[in-house]
């Protein structure tokens, strides 16, 4: 049985906005949610729906209920939802959730079935989630990492880069779940399926937005850090000067732009100077770093060290 604990994500995201969050029952109830506390959900939600009569707060309840395997309430609210509020997106899904745990001969499935696979999941201020199953996908993909379950989250993240491939390289959706699945496979210190996936990522990058661009700056930094986390020294600092080089140029290229962009370009500049510095420093002199790990001398990496902290304070200060 698959957590459903990704689709509260989903739903705070797409209902940051709602007036359903007007209350702290139904912020509090989000909260549980997110957390699998799904008979502590429906009692917020609830709560929260007997004094703002929402759709969306009415709706939640029936989910929270059906997660929570409580069928009998689950459909109470879902069809509360479809009476109450016919017109709203909030019932279009209740009344999904209802359809799909009908008696059907040909798949057997025994009326108002509990399994969370067979609920409507999406947000109601979005289109249901098969209407795009790349975000869908994802989002599976992340609730398996975080049941600790890496050959399910492999194959969700293969299958949204395949059905991402489908809508054409200049669609988002495939940058976006190329980049979730190197950031994935970095996370698990799964270098060479990171790597190919960064490489990916960059190869797109560069066509939409430049070789100097602050996007190339950040994949070579996600890069860095990688290689980084398992202590491969020598990628790690060769990857964040890369980012450095990069971000310079967007500086340049960002000057007498919007002043926003500059900042953006500055600030990035900046603390990865800083970042690297620090890397530098904890190679040779602290305690709780890398001190196993040989470095040229402390006199060389004393000095590269106060000189990107130099360079770092002079790019805050706009020089």
């Amino acid at each position: 049985m698959k957590s459903p604990s990704v689709i509260g994500i989903a739903i705070v995201l797409s209902l940051v906005t709602s007036d359903c969050f007007a209350t702290g029952s139904s912020d509090q109830g989000m909260v549980f949610f997110k957390q699998a506390k799904y008979a502590a959900a429906a009692s917020a939600f609830a709560k929260s729906y007997a004094s703002s009569h929402s759709a969306t707060d009415c709706y939640y309840t029936a989910l929270s209920y059906h997660y929570d395997r409580k069928s009998d309430l689950a459909r109470k609210f879902y069809q509360e939802t479809v009476q109450r509020f016919p017109n709203s997106r909030e019932a279009a899904l209740a009344q999904q959730a209802l359809a799909s745990t009908r008696p059907t001969t040909a798949a057997k499935i025994t009326p108002f079935s509990t399994s969370r696979d067979n609920v409507a999941t999406s947000a109601p201020a979005t289109a249901p989630a098969s209407d795009d199953p790349v975000s869908d996908l994802l989002a599976k993909a992340e609730a398996a990492d975080r049941a600790n379950q890496q050959s399910t989250a492999d194959a969700y993240y293969s299958d949204a880069i395949r059905h991402a491939e489908k809508l054409g390289q200049n669609n988002p959706k495939l940058l976006q779940a190329i980049t979730q699945s190197a950031d994935y496979f970095a996370k698990h210190q799964r270098t060479d399926k990171a790597l190919a996936a960064y490489d990916r990522a960059r190869y797109i990058l560069r066509i939409r937005h430049g070789e100097d661009s602050l996007q190339c700056g950040n994949n070579s930094l996600a890069i860095a850090r990688m290689f980084k986390s398992v202590d491969n020294v020598d990628d790690a600092k060769s990857h964040y000067y890369q980012a450095i080089d990069t971000y310079t140029n967007a500086l340049r290229g960002a000057e007498g732009r919007s002043n926003n962009t500059a900042t953006q370009q500055r600030a990035a500049l900046a603390d990865t100077l800083d970042e690297l510095a620090d890397f530098l420093y904890n190679l040779t002199f602290s305690t709780r770093g890398y001190g196993n790990v040989e470095v040229k001398s402390q006199h060389t990496t004393e000095l590269e060290v106060r000189q990107l902290r130099a360079r770092a304070q002079q790019v805050r200060a706009g020089n």
